[in-house]
C-alpha cells in the first residue's frame, strides 16, 4: 500500500504538467490563425508602396519634362529676343543708311536745280540739269533695290520660265563685262564649257544674278584680274566668279548677304550694298544654292548652283524686237490726280505727236469719253476717290463710245504691286513712275500690238447695217488667208506686199495696224531669208484668224442685243 502516495502524486501532478503544454498549443494555434492578417497587410503594404513610387516617379516625369519645356521656352524666348535685337538693329541701320543715300543726292539736286535757274549759259544750264539726272537715277537705283527686297522677302516675286539660248545670255554678260573691267582698269576672262545649249527658266534673274556678282567683284578689286566660269551639266547650271581683291575675313563672309553690309566701310565704295542680299533671294527664288570662300588681303570666290532643264522648244525672239518701229497712238486720254504728273505726261506725249486729253477726276473722264474714242487710256492706280482698278471695272461695264475694246495702261507708284499683278486685273500694260518719255512711248506701243479686242466701232459708226458689215469684215478676212497662204506657197514677195497693202487701210480704221507695219518693213527687206518671211506670214495668218473669231463675237453680241430690244 506503500506505493500509492508516488502514483497519486504522479497523478495529481498530470493536470500541472498539462498546462504549459496546453498553453504552448493555444500559443502555436493562435500564432497559425493570426497569417493570413500579417499576409494581407504586407499586400496592403506592398501596393502601397509601388503606388507611391508610381506616383513619385510619374511626377518626377511630369516635373522633369515640365523643366525641359520651361528651358525650351526660355531658349526660344532668349533667341526670339536676340533676333528681335538683330532686326531692329537691322532697321535702325537701313533707315539710317537710307536716310543718307537719299538726303545726300536730295542736296545735290536741290542745289543743281538752284544754279540751273540762275545760270548765264546754256551749257552750264545743261550740266546742272544733267547733275539732276543723275542724282534722280541714283535714288531710283536704291528704290528699285529696296522693292527687290521686300519682293523677295514677303514671297512676291515670281519666276518666268521660259526657253532661252545660254551661250546668247553669256555673251550679253561678257560684253557688258568687259567694258566694265576696262574702265576699272582690271583683266576680264571667262570660260565657258557646255553652254551651248536651250534651256527653260529666267533668263532676266539669272542675267541679273551674275552681274550682281561681277559688280560686286569688280567694285572690290583695285588691280588684279576678275574671272567668269560657267558650265551646264545633268541639269545644273554652275556658275563661279573669282577675283583677286580685297577679300574677307570670317566675321565679314558671316554678314556680306545682310542688307546694306559692305566689305570695306572705311572706303569709298559706290552702292548701297543691296547687290548680294538681292543675288541670294534670287538665287533661293530659283532653287538654287550660293557659297563663297575668301581669304582677307588674297580675293574671293562665289559660286552658285541653278537647277534648269533642256527644253527643244524654239526661243521665241518675238515679232516686235528691239528693232521694231514704235507704232504710237494717235489719241490718249490720261487721267491723274497729280495736276504736275499730268502735265508731265501730256508734255511727253504731245512731243512726240500723240494727241493728250488729260483729266485729274472721274467726273472730266466720263465728260471726255462721251465727247470722241480713244486709242489708249492711262490712269493711275492710286487716286482720292476712283482708284484705277474701279475705273477699268467702270469702264468695262459701260457703253460710252470704245469703252469694252479700249486698252488701260496702269502708272503705278506702288511697290507692293508687280506688273503680272496689275496685268492680271485686266489692265494692258503698266508703266511704274518715275519713267521716262521712252518708256511710256514703248509701253503704249506694247499694249496696242498686245489689244486683246479689235475696236469695231469707228467701222460701224454711223451705219444700221452692222451685222453686214462685219460678215463682210469675215468673208474678207478669209480670203486674205487663203491669198497670202498661196503667196507664201509660191515664195511670191511681191504678192504678199500687195496683199499687206491690201488689208492695211482697213486695220487701220480699227486700230490694228500695228501688227502689219513690222511685217511690211520686213518684206521690204532685200536681205530677209525665207524661213522669217514664212515665219512672219504665218504669224500675220494668226492675227487674222483672231480678227475673225474677234468679228465673230462683235456679231452675236450685236445680235443678242437686238433681240433684247425687240422683245
Amino acid at each position: 500500500m506503500k506505493a500509492l502516495p508516488p502514483l497519486l502524486e504522479l497523478r495529481d501532478s498530470l493536470p500541472e504538467q498539462e498546462m504549459p503544454l496546453q498553453t504552448g498549443l493555444y500559443l502555436y494555434t493562435g500564432n497559425r490563425n493570426s497569417l493570413p492578417i500579417r499576409g494581407d497587410h504586407a499586400i496592403v503594404i506592398g501596393s502601397l508602396t509601388t503606388g507611391v513610387i508610381c506616383v513619385l516617379s510619374a511626377s518626377y516625369i511630369f516635373i522633369y519634362r515640365h523643366f525641359l519645356c520651361l528651358e525650351k521656352t526660355l531658349l526660344e524666348k532668349e533667341k526670339c529676343i536676340q533676333e528681335h535685337r538683330i532686326l531692329l538693329e537691322t532697321h535702325k541701320k537701313i533707315i539710317l543708311s537710307v536716310s543718307h543715300d537719299i538726303r545726300s543726292p536730295l542736296n545735290v539736286i536741290s542745289g543743281s536745280a538752284e544754279l540751273a535757274m540762275s545760270a548765264c549759259s546754256k551749257e552750264e544750264h545743261d550740266r546742272h540739269l544733267a547733275n539732276i539726272r543723275e542724282r534722280c537715277l541714283h535714288i531710283l537705283h536704291l528704290l528699285n533695290g529696296l522693292l527687290d527686297i521686300y519682293r523677295l522677302k514677303e514671297e512676291k516675286a515670281t519666276v518666268n520660265a521660259i526657253p532661252f539660248r545660254l551661250s546668247d545670255l553669256l555673251d550679253r554678260i561678257v560684253v557688258s563685262a568687259e567694258q566694265m573691267a576696262g574702265d576699272r582698269g582690271l583683266h576680264f576672262t571667262h570660260t565657258f564649257r557646255h553652254t551651248d545649249v536651250t534651256l527653260k527658266g529666267d533668263s532676266d534673274r539669272i542675267e541679273e544674278i551674275i552681274d550682281n556678282l561681277l559688280t560686286n567683284a569688280m567694285k572690290y578689286t583695285r588691280r588684279g584680274k576678275v574671272d567668269l566660269h560657267a558650265s551646264y551639266s545633268k541639269g545644273k547650271l554652275q556658275v563661279e566668279i573669282r577675283d583677286t581683291g580685297i577679300g574677307m575675313d570670317k566675321k565679314m563672309m558671316e554678314r556680306i548677304f545682310i542688307p546694306f553690309e559692305r566689305c570695306d566701310n572705311n572706303r569709298k565704295v559706290e552702292g548701297y550694298g543691296l547687290g548680294l542680299t538681292i543675288t541670294q533671294g534670287l538665287v533661293s527664288l530659283m532653287g538654287g544654292r550660293i557659297s563663297v570662300t575668301s581669304r582677307l588681303g588674297k580675293g574671293s570666290s562665289f559660286k552658285v548652283s541653278l537647277p534648269l532643264s533642256k527644253t527643244s522648244i524654239p526661243v521665241d525672239n518675238g515679232m516686235a524686237g528691239a528693232d521694231c518701229p514704235l507704232n504710237l497712238p494717235h489719241r490718249v486720254l490720261v487721267i491723274d490726280d497729280d495736276p504736275l504728273q499730268l502735265e508731265i505726261v501730256r508734255e511727253m506725249l504731245e512731243r512726240n505727236g500723240v494727241s493728250c486729253t488729260a483729266c485729274n477726276n472721274a467726273l472730266d473722264f466720263s465728260v471726255a469719253m462721251r465727247k470722241q474714242d480713244y486709242d489708249v487710256l492711262l490712269t493711275d492706280i492710286h487716286m482720292s476717290g476712283t482708284d484705277g482698278f474701279s475705273l477699268l471695272e467702270l469702264l468695262r461695264k459701260s457703253n460710252l463710245q470704245n469703252s469694252r475694246q479700249l486698252p488701260v495702261i496702269a502708272m503705278s507708284a506702288r511697290g507692293d504691286f508687280s506688273r503680272e499683278d496689275i496685268m492680271a486685273r485686266g489692265f494692258s500694260g503698266c508703266v511704274f513712275k518715275p519713267f521716262s518719255s521712252n518708256e511710256l512711248l514703248r509701253c503704249l506701243s506694247s499694249a496696242a500690238q498686245h489689244t486683246c479686242c479689235a475696236d469695231f466701232t469707228p467701222l460701224t459708226r454711223g451705219t444700221t447695217d452692222k451685222c453686214g458689215i462685219l460678215q463682210k469684215l469675215i468673208a474678207s478676212s478669209r480670203k486674205d488667208i487663203a491669198d497670202l497662204k498661196r503667196a507664201m506657197k509660191e515664195a511670191d514677195r511681191e504678192a504678199l506686199r500687195e496683199i499687206v497693202h491690201r488689208i492695211r487701210p482697213l486695220w487701220e480704221l480699227m486700230r490694228r495696224e500695228c501688227k502689219l507695219q513690222y511685217y511690211h518693213e520686213m518684206l521690204k527687206g532685200i536681205g530677209t531669208d525665207s524661213n522669217t518671211v514664212n515665219t512672219c506670214t504665218e504669224n500675220i495668218i494668226i492675227e487674222i484668224r483672231k480678227l475673225i473669231a474677234d468679228t465673230e463675237k462683235e456679231l452675236e453680241r450685236i445680235r443678242h442685243e437686238k433681240e433684247n430690244t425687240d422683245s
